[in-house]
């Protein structure tokens, strides 16, 4: 038998539509994690194709498991002949990813499926810090009529601002068509070199970071964790940031030095913060973040819509027909990148 293993919710929704495939015949089957979790090694074995589901995933962290994802990963682990694994994010820097890509099996990502919802989160984290949206929560809280008329407080024009996005990829630059929107400057950067092109007025590359943060208003992380990025928002970078500059990280909480960022926010470096990553998640309920008044946080939730689930689905479908056609996937990762 070859076995596809998803989640029970995915082969309920989806069994039709990949049993009505005109390849779907024995030996294909469709197994589901409960069924699968206490098989002999033997059904494991049969095990070739994997979607780990959104649903399996939960409220899971790099750092932290639910039971089902905890369970999936363990009959990937055990299930030797898996040579296709679909995520269900668009990073790969989950340590059984890692794994499974080093036993040479094929990881493709949802890229896509949320980029434009990611984009939209950015902005909002922009547009609130902009309005000040973390001293009306506090006055609220407090009970106060604040006065935001003049002075430091008062709200900031965002036409004419310059955002620099750090990652000029399908997420930045749904970002960049957004921020232009609002009569915003978009500076973007990328790994490697590239033409200038709308919704862009400047391009650049990652080695531009450190003279390219010292001219923008705002400075937004969309770009993936690799070798080349981690740590990359440090110290000496948040040094050369304008102080009335605000930063934001949508991409992952490696990309940037906690303790740096704090320090600099808390020493008036840099004006304020949204965060929806963090290098340690769930984020210790320690963290001076929790406390800083020039901080907006959410749970690694960016991406997080009703209808991203069905997206992701699809990308699988589409895979699924490709790997039997032989084609080429789409979102393969490359884990060395």
């Amino acid at each position: 038998m070859t076995t596809i293993l998803t989640s029970k919710h995915v082969a309920e929704t989806y069994r039709k539509a990949i049993e009505a495939r005109p390849w779907f015949q024995p030996p294909w089957r469709i197994r589901h994690l409960d069924e699968m979790a206490h098989a002999p090694a033997a059904e494991l074995d049969d095990i070739r194709i994997a979607f780990l589901s959104s649903d399996v995933l939960g409220g899971s962290t790099v750092d932290r498991h639910d039971p089902a994802m905890a369970l999936f990963c363990e009959v990937l682990r055990r299930a030797g002949n898996l040579a296709w694994l679909q995520v269900p994010s668009s990073g790969v820097d989950r340590p059984i990813y890692q794994e499974l890509a080093r036993r040479g099996v094929v990881l493709t990502t949802a890229t896509g499926a949320a980029g434009e919802t990611v984009a939209l989160t950015a902005l909002t984290g922009l547009l609130a810090l902009s309005r000040r949206l973390p001293l009306w929560v506090q006055g609220k809280h407090d009970h106060a009529w604040l006065n935001l008329r003049s002075g430091d407080p008062e709200p900031r024009e965002l036409r004419g601002e310059k955002v620099l996005i750090v990652g000029a990829g399908q997420i930045g630059t749904h970002l960049a068509r957004m921020c232009k929107g609002l009569g915003m400057r978009t500076h973007g950067l990328r790994r490697q070199v590239t033409a200038c092109a709308d919704p862009y007025d400047e391009m650049g590359t990652i080695q531009d970071l450190e003279a390219a943060v010292g001219t923008a208003d705002w400075v937004v992380a969309t770009c993936p964790l690799t070798a080349q990025t981690r740590g990359i928002f440090n110290a000496s970078l948040f040094a050369r940031f304008q102080p009335h500059a605000s930063f934001i990280n949508v991409a992952r909480g490696g990309v940037a030095n906690e303790g740096d960022l704090i320090d600099a926010l808390r020493q008036g470096r840099i004006e304020a913060a949204y965060l929806d990553v963090f290098e340690v998640e769930p984020l210790p309920k320690d963290s001076p973040l929790w406390d800083l008044p020039n901080v907006l946080l959410s749970p690694h939730s960016a991406g997080d819509t009703r209808g991203r689930h069905a997206r992701i689905a699809e990308i699988f479908l589409s895979n699924l027909d490709r790997w039997i056609e032989d084609r080429p996937l789409l979102n393969r990762a490359d884990i060395a990148g």
